[in-house]
């Protein structure tokens, strides 16, 4: 207890720091300390601002204080829980494998904390997919599940020693497969369904703005490490995006499209939709991003421009 409350209050300490310099709005939870502590390592990667670089730190030292021992995360109290509690592990492990390629954090406790967490995501990902990639597995989860064990696999390789290299290919076969089952879940017109599979058991089910952007997602971060099936994961990448724009309204995206053309949400899926855009486009993807806002606090939109000011994926 002692060394959680000793590291929760030096990442308390470093943020404040910090003050001066721009910052999205941070909820506190596991998610929203791991969407800052991306846009942080993004700036930090794209300008070398030490002030950006000691706030990714921060941000990486409160998640590592909630890690769990399966090396997974859950939602903090008062932060609203995800699907299976594998979206709070899946943005820890992407923000802990992040910070650790960009040189944020280093060492061994950094190593076996990635590697705890992409053996948690390896699991999690066997569990959701275990009766294939139709019925029932919804796709911000698969998507956001392939983002994680990508990056755990490029942490992974970074690292010395053959366990780790064996960890590193276990993590690249699962994000791949997953890839695979994305694209065999895209519907033909481009969108994904939020839940079971469209089938004649189940019938329609509505689509969402941000579960469509966490789809793709995962696509843009599998073609890093596809080699010669790249471009496979690219045109599903753009068919998401284009299908998207059905979701546009006056001033932003609705976040719910039903069967009927109807939409609904209030405008509420524009953030994720556009942090999307941004990803799929540094990914090499043939998609346009309309401008940013210079000033919007939403951590998604802080993100989507982090990721747009320069090609930040490699």
């Amino acid at each position: 207890m002692r060394k959680v409350l000793a590291l929760v209050l030096l990442s308390l300490l470093s943020i404040h720091a910090v003050h001066g310099v721009w910052e999205p709005a941070v909820d506190g939870g596991v998610k929203g300390t791991a969407y800052a502590a991306l846009y942080n390592i993004n700036m930090y990667k794209t300008t070398g601002s030490v002030v950006h670089r000691e706030a990714a730190r921060s941000r990486v030292v409160l998640l590592l204080a909630h890690q769990e021992r399966s090396g997974g995360w859950r939602a903090l109290p008062g932060e609203p829980s995800s699907t299976y509690s594998l979206l709070e592990s899946a943005m820890g492990t992407w923000a802990l494998s992040e910070a650790y390629l960009a040189g944020v954090i280093e060492g061994p406790v950094a190593e076996e904390a990635i590697l705890r967490a992409g053996d948690k995501m390896l699991k999690e990902a066997n569990i959701i997919t275990v009766a294939g990639y139709r019925v029932g597995l919804k796709p911000n989860a698969l998507g956001y599940a392939t983002v994680a064990l990508v990056e755990a696999h490029r942490a992974a390789g970074k690292m010395d020693g053959k366990d780790k290299a064996l960890k590193a290919r276990r993590y690249r076969l699962k994000a791949l497969e997953m890839a695979d089952g994305l694209l065999g879940m895209q519907n033909p017109d481009g969108s994904w369904y939020d839940g079971p599979y469209h089938s004649p058991f189940h019938g329609w089910r509505t689509v969402s703005a941000w579960y469509q952007s966490m789809a793709w997602s995962g696509l843009a971060y599998a073609s890093l490490i596809a080699g010669e099936d790249r471009e496979g994961y690219l045109r599903g990448v753009e068919r998401g995006v284009n299908w998207t724009e059905r979701l546009r309204g006056d001033g932003g995206y609705h976040g719910v499209y039903y069967q009927n053309g109807t939409v609904s949400g209030d405008l509420l899926g524009g953030p994720m939709i556009l942090q999307g855009v941004a990803i799929a486009k540094v990914a090499g993807a043939a998609v346009d991003l309309p401008p940013l806002p210079p000033d919007e606090t939403d951590v998604h939109m802080a993100l989507a421009r982090s990721f747009s000011d320069v090609r930040v994926l490699e």
